[in-house]
């Protein structure tokens, strides 16, 4: 790890007056543009340094630095890198001349932007007319090459793209909506046959190459949007990996609240889960670094840019005129100039991928950005109170409707989306054969078997069609219910875990009416053989308690030595949180602060003990209403007296304004030592909310 440069100076001419380090520029800035450096450069939070000096080593790291040089398009790194070609101090006006001269039409006021820049993120600093480039940002801007330079300021701005096409809003809303009712219908289709026919876990993790294309089979799918399915439904913690030896993918108790929900409550969850993750799906069949093929599910699939580019390449098409679609090419020339530090060829197929899995979603429609499409990424993590999202999408979706009209060649036609239990229920009678503006499910024997075997009988099926039905109910659909009616169920077959077998009916007779095997459930399939539902260790077991001396069998008839070891493994369903890409919180900024304001004077302060009289502590609180009381205090941005456990076992009196609430700690501004620290909530034993009067003065701290 590169080692922060120590705070530079520069000499003391031509301008008097001038600071004489970065850290003497720092203390010169006032709140509002300190507070705008933590802002654009939240790596230097991380943790809060003691003071000013402390944060200007930090801002010259290298890598803080490369981050900070991130932000920049291509235009404004190559007037950073005309800048550094100057010896300090750099005069702005030479600066300009430089660029004037290798591009006369570049507007001066765009290169004085761009050297504001430099100063607001701590990468310069001085007077506006004289400025000093710190060593390590002249180092990596000097890196940059020539051909470079001369291309990117020949085009200051981003220029229309010329394959944009404008299309039509309602249009552009319709096949958004009816791509994002699509995909929900799709997910839930996905879970429950994962419910009925779980697929295996691969013992590297993931899914198995046979089951996505077995999936994608029965979803009606291509491989690709398969994966997109089940990765999609997996971050949103519909489904999950059972953590047995043996593990298999199946739903979650997610998913029972999830499917209750409206369509637009439910597409918003899977929307959120895809723009929200580090997993991609695209890379799905690619090959690693080791020649082997990535799985679905896999862990493999994370990359750190997932989130951050995903949303980028959204936010172009929102930077676009309203209801406009462009060309991938187009899109990745787009980025590639607003980040060019951070072009990658690899990255080209990932925004590709991202521009398909939008429009198979319903986040684009017509290769536009929806309406619904715009509240997302206007607030991805769902922080209002008011989804705007949800309200959006409902506008564009269509009206459900209650019914279907039957044909006699065994089709149902639904002339809208169905209600949600009506359609759960007709897809579990009928298969989907074709969908868009009107659904047509098709009945076969198949399907209508789907029914029986989940309990429905002939007149349940009836009853259920007739009243969904506008239309009478075909004869040949009728005789293939009664028909299946007669002949399902005639072969039985159930689970057993293991069998008794004795040639000795008299001895088999006391067994099954002994008190002590009642409990495991013993069945007489045939004269000399019984089964049990209970694993062969536990009949065994409870056989020699009974004083007789059973044998274990294998499968070929000879005697086997049993070795079980009871254990039942516990289903692992977890619910995948979503990560919020905010920056810092405007809190934690003016804590910070405030906090680095107060390193700046250490010598002779004294402690809030030694300044205020001592008074009682706090009244003891439980540990929730001491959580509660500290979110309240946050959300109205009100102070508190807390009492604190120290280290020693005594109890000392600490004023604080708390920032954040996190895994049983709050993090918060400290009047008492007059910096940012982190609390453990167990150790607050009491807390009150206090008077912002009461609080020490500057002076006193």
């Amino acid at each position: 790890m590169s080692k922060p440069t120590p705070p530079e100076t520069i000499s003391p001419e031509p301008t008097q007056g001038r600071p004489r380090s970065l850290a003497d520029d720092l203390r010169r800035r006032d709140d509002q543009a300190l507070t705008q450096l933590l802002r654009l450069r939240p790596d230097l939070l991380n943790p809060v340094p003691a003071d000013l000096r402390a944060l200007a080593a930090r801002a010259t790291g290298a890598p803080s630095m490369a981050r900070a040089l991130d932000h920049f398009d291509a235009f404004s790194l190559a007037v950073a890198c005309v800048a550094a070609q100057h010896d300090d101090p750099i005069v702005t006006d030479d600066v300009i001349a430089a660029v004037k001269e290798r591009e006369p039409h570049v507007d001066p006021d765009r290169i004085t932007r761009t050297l504001d820049q430099l100063h607001e993120l701590g990468l310069t600093w001085g007077l506006p007319a004289y400025i000093a480039m710190v060593r390590g940002c002249r180092d990596i801007l000097l890196a940059q090459s020539e051909e470079f330079i001369n291309s990117a300021l020949a085009q200051p701005e981003l220029a229309d793209p010329a394959d944009a096409v404008v299309r039509a809003p309602q249009q552009v809303a319709i096949s958004a909506a009816q791509n994002a009712l699509e995909s929900v219908r799709l997910v839930e289709a996905l879970c429950r046959l994962w419910t009925t026919q779980p697929p295996n876990g691969l013992r590297t993790g993931g899914l198995s190459a046979r089951d996505l294309a077995r999936t994608a089979d029965e979803l009606d799918v291509d491989p690709t949007t398969a994966a997109l399915l089940v990765e999609t439904a997996y971050n949103a913690g519909l489904i999950a990996n059972d953590g047995a030896a043996d593990s298999i993918f199946t739903t979650t108790t997610n998913f029972d609240e999830w499917e209750q929900g409206d369509t637009a409550t439910r597409w918003v969850t899977l929307a959120r889960a895809w723009l929200l993750t580090d997993r991609v799906a695209g890379l799905v069949g690619a090959r690693d670094s080791k020649d082997n093929k990535l799985a679905a599910l896999s862990p493999d699939l994370e990359r750190s840019y997932g989130i951050s580019l995903r949303l980028a390449v959204l936010q172009e098409l929102a930077s676009l005129a309203d209801h406009t679609s462009v060309s991938d090419a187009t899109l990745i020339a787009r980025l590639d100039w607003r980040r060019p530090r951070r072009v990658d060829p690899s990255k080209h197929a990932f925004i590709m991928w991202t521009t398909h899995e939008a429009a198979t979603l319903g986040v684009t429609g017509l290769g536009a950005l929806s309406p619904h499409g715009v509240q997302l990424i206007a607030d991805p993590a769902g922080s209002n109170d008011e989804d705007l999202v949800v309200s959006a999408l409902t506008v564009s979706l269509p009206q459900p409707v209650d019914h279907v009209i039957l044909q006699p060649d065994l089709t149902a036609i639904a002339p809208g989306p169905l209600l949600p239990e009506l359609a759960r229920e007709l897809s579990l009678l009928a298969d989907i054969e074709s969908t868009g503006g009107a659904t047509v499910f098709r009945f076969s024997e198949n399907s209508l078997r789907r029914g029986f075997d989940q309990g429905r009988d002939a007149a349940t099926i009836l009853d259920f069609i007739t009243n969904l039905s506008r239309t009478p109910v075909p004869q040949p659909l009728e005789y293939a219910i009664a028909d299946l009616a007669k002949r399902h169920g005639q072969l039985r077959i159930g689970n057993a875990a293991c069998y008794i077998r004795c040639e000795d009916n008299t001895l088999l007779d006391s067994v099954m009416a002994a008190s002590e095997t009642q409990s495991l459930m013993l069945r007489r399939i045939a004269p000399s053989v019984v089964v049990s539902s209970a694993s062969p260790t536990s009949v065994i077991d409870r056989l020699h308690a009974m004083g007789l001396t059973p044998t274990a069998e294998g499968p070929d008839g000879g005697v086997v030595i049993t070795r079980g070891t009871g254990r039942q493994p516990t289903a692992h369903r977890p619910m995948v949180r979503l990560r919020d890409e905010a920056g810092p919180n405007e809190r934690l900024l003016v804590a910070a602060v405030k906090a680095l304001r107060s390193g700046e004077d250490t010598e002779g302060r004294t402690t809030t003990e030694e300044v205020l009289p001592t008074r009682p502590l706090p009244p003891r609180t439980p540990p929730a209403k001491t959580v509660s009381i500290l979110r309240a205090a946050i959300d109205e941005g009100a102070a508190l007296r807390i009492g604190y456990a120290s280290s020693n076992g005594s109890t000392v009196e600490h004023m604080i304004d708390p920032v954040r609430v996190n895994a049983g700690q709050v993090t918060a501004y400290d009047h008492r030592g007059g910096d940012v620290r982190t609390f453990t909530i167990s150790r607050i034993a009491g807390v009150e909310v206090i008077d912002p009067g009461s609080l020490p003065t500057t002076e006193q701290v």
